[in-house]
């Protein structure tokens, strides 16, 4: 279960540090990132996609639509143009860990999710976000 708490952990920090104000701070060209995930074509129909930018310095993640689709922005407009590590979570649901213990929070088990994709040490998947609207889907191979 640390695993998965950790997991959790590291993906609200991603998201947080992706979604910083504006300020006065210049974040360079700013790019956004569409497009739809499937695994063997079908399309994953919940879950999160989470960007790491390589050498640091930009991160943003998007809920993965009922279709499939998502749309990776921020509040500044974009997210700052480089290459990205791309990761894949499950969404969280309540874990019932037993009667003498309080409920906690875990994965859902998503078998067309596969586990690869989850970390980005394993996914293997990057994308290139230039400045403007940008496209790249993602199929995951089980």
């Amino acid at each position: 279960m640390k695993t998965t708490q950790t997991l959790l952990c590291s993906l609200a920090l991603l998201i947080a540090a992706g979604c910083g104000g504006g300020g006065d701070l210049d974040y360079g060209p700013l790019g956004t990132l569409s497009g739809k995930v499937t695994s063997g074509g079908n399309p994953i129909t919940e879950g999160t996609i989470v960007l790491e930018k390589q050498g640091g310095g930009g991160s943003g993640g998007a809920e993965i639509q009922s279709d499939g689709t998502f749309t990776v922005t921020d509040k500044i407009g974009g997210i700052p143009a480089g290459t990205y590590k791309v990761a894949f979570f499950p969404p969280t649901v309540e874990v019932d860990e037993g009667p003498n213990s309080p409920p906690s929070t875990g994965f859902k088990d998503m078998p067309n999710l596969p586990e690869k994709y989850r970390t980005f040490d394993t996914s293997g998947l990057t994308v290139e976000i230039k400045e403007g609207k940008n496209t790249h889907d993602f199929d995951l191979v089980p």
